[in-house]
């Protein structure tokens, strides 16, 4: 039988994100310190990051395009 997956509790994964983002850290040094793979923390940065600035909706995307390019 196979081993079992380790499991994250979303506040581990946002905690640890956050040891990236707030620190400045690397995440390869995260990684090792906390003992996770370096391309799961890179996807909870990812994932924390995209969390804490979330893309604007298309109407403002297209509206500020629209301005960057009738110049």
């Amino acid at each position: 039988m196979g081993a079992k997956r380790k499991s994250y509790t979303p506040k581990y994964r946002q905690e640890a994100a956050h040891l990236v983002i707030d620190t400045g850290r690397t995440i390869v040094e995260v990684a090792r310190e906390i003992g996770v793979g370096e391309q799961l923390l890179g996807r909870w940065v990812a994932i924390e990051r995209s969390r804490m600035n979330p893309t604007p909706p298309m109407i403002t995307m297209a509206t500020t395009m629209l301005g960057v390019f009738s110049a």
